[in-house]
């Protein structure tokens, strides 16, 4: 009787959990109906691939997400951050920022409105050292499709 009594009790409670659980994942579902395109170019304008780093500043969600590529996300606010090379072999790219994802969103980070950032360590190192090093940073262009 009490292996009955429990089977019954064990299959009540999979019959509660089971319709909250599948309300849940369309919950999950529904919450990732945003996209977001991070375009990013080199100097001459071409495409060029690069990961970008994405933090979700609601929910704390850190991924990395490819460039150039569609890709679907939760509505909400975003930091963004990347790195590529420019296109000559020699200097990178860098830069970040804001996002909002609204529906489908890209954004932009193209080489060729970089400026050149430069840093310099004072005093001197003394002899043998590299002093300087200078990476142009893109500046933020973002455009939201309904």
């Amino acid at each position: 009787m009490r292996r009955t009594t429990a089977a019954a009790s064990v299959e009540s409670v999979v019959t509660m959990l089971v319709p909250l659980l599948l309300a849940g994942a369309s919950m999950v579902s529904a919450a990732a109906n945003g996209s977001l395109t991070v375009r990013t170019s080199d100097r001459s304008g071409k495409p060029v691939y690069a990961q970008v780093a994405v933090y979700n500043t609601r929910t704390n969600d850190f991924r990395f997400i490819d460039g150039n590529k569609k890709t679907s996300l939760p509505d909400g606010s975003y930091e963004l951050a990347t790195s590529f090379t420019g296109g000559n072999g020699e200097d990178g790219v860098g830069g970040g920022r804001s996002v909002k994802v609204s529906g489908a969103t890209t954004t932009t980070f193209d080489a060729r409105k970089g400026r050149p950032v430069k840093v310099s360590i004072s005093p001197a190192p003394g002899s043998g050292y590299d002093r300087t090093a200078a990476r142009p940073s893109a500046p933020p262009t973002t455009a939201r499709r309904p």
